[in-house]
């Protein structure tokens, strides 16, 4: 614990406060919900002084939320009423179409936003060059025993001389590439003229 790092007046004793990135800009900034008065005040910046945006948009009863609904890097606001459990989304823009109301969780129940979707795992592809199909299905089995992540190897055939003959000599996407246990991993192996 210690010193607060930035400190500014907003709001007056009794709102209750909120954050989100209200401008696109990617940094997020406070808002307050001022209850008795069902509006909401937004701050574009970490200073003191009014309100950079304002409406009239709640009940009293309404517990508001800010998220990026779109995922397209902006955050808006949502009402939860818990009467209905059911979150009202709302616009500052009257160009921006309208999101549906979303029903979900009983009377009594709080609100929470953020980014919950856990990222996939990934891992860097091994050098699979050189080695047999057999080979490199051991090697990315291995693999994920120690990581969780298992490849899907697509083999390829095309001619080639004679020294690459059933053998991995090209990787789609290349040996180093982040890949998943989504992605599909092509191994092009050689085989002879007359196969």
């Amino acid at each position: 614990m210690g010193a607060a790092d930035l400190s500014y007046y907003f709001g007056i004793p009794g709102d209750r406060p909120f954050a989100g990135d209200f401008n696109g800009d990617g940094i997020d900034t406070v808002g307050v919900q001022r209850v008795a008065a069902t509006t909401v005040f937004l701050r574009q910046s970490h200073t003191t002084g009014f309100a950079d945006a304002a409406g009239f948009f709640s009940d009293v009863g309404d517990w508001l939320v800010a998220g990026d609904w779109t995922g397209e890097g902006l955050d808006l606001l949502a009402f939860y009423r818990s009467e209905e459990a059911t979150f009202h989304f709302v616009e500052l823009e009257a160009s921006m179409t309208p999101h549906p109301d979303v029903s979900f969780g009983e009377f009594g129940w709080l609100p929470v936003a953020g980014a919950f979707e856990v990222p996939a795992p990934t891992i860097t592809l091994p050098n699979l060059l050189t080695l047999t199909q057999t080979e490199a299905n051991l090697v990315v089995t291995d693999l994920a025993a120690e990581t969780g992540v298992l490849v899907t190897l697509i083999p390829e055939f095309a001619v080639t001389d004679p020294e690459a003959w059933g053998k991995i000599f090209l990787t789609r996407p290349p040996p180093g590439s982040e890949v998943g246990a989504d992605d599909l991993v092509t191994i092009v192996i050689g085989k002879p003229p007359d196969q």
